[in-house]
């Protein structure tokens, strides 16, 4: 793989510049669009790394999933689209 690299990028002076020449993947403009606050919170949603009831459950925070509307676990979708407090 060396080998079939062009000589300039071979030739580079700093690792950092070589990292960056031969990285092709690109990153999806999505990923940098909103504001960075808003960005986190649904990654830990999607990642269920959130404050819900379920996930502090899971990881052994709280002792009980339970929401506090009375529904067995108080997850992501029970929070957006079924509980009746929020």
């Amino acid at each position: 793989m060396w080998n079939n690299l062009p000589i300039e990028i071979r030739n580079v002076d700093s690792l950092n510049l070589f990292k960056i020449s031969t990285n092709r993947e690109r990153v999806p403009k999505f990923y940098y669009s909103g504001e960075r606050k808003y960005t986190i919170y649904q990654s830990r949603l999607r990642n269920e790394c959130s404050s819900l009831n379920a996930d502090l459950f899971r990881v052994n925070i709280v002792n009980d999933p339970s929401c506090s509307c009375g529904y067995a676990s108080e997850n992501s979708f029970h929070y957006f689209f079924e509980c009746s407090k929020y």
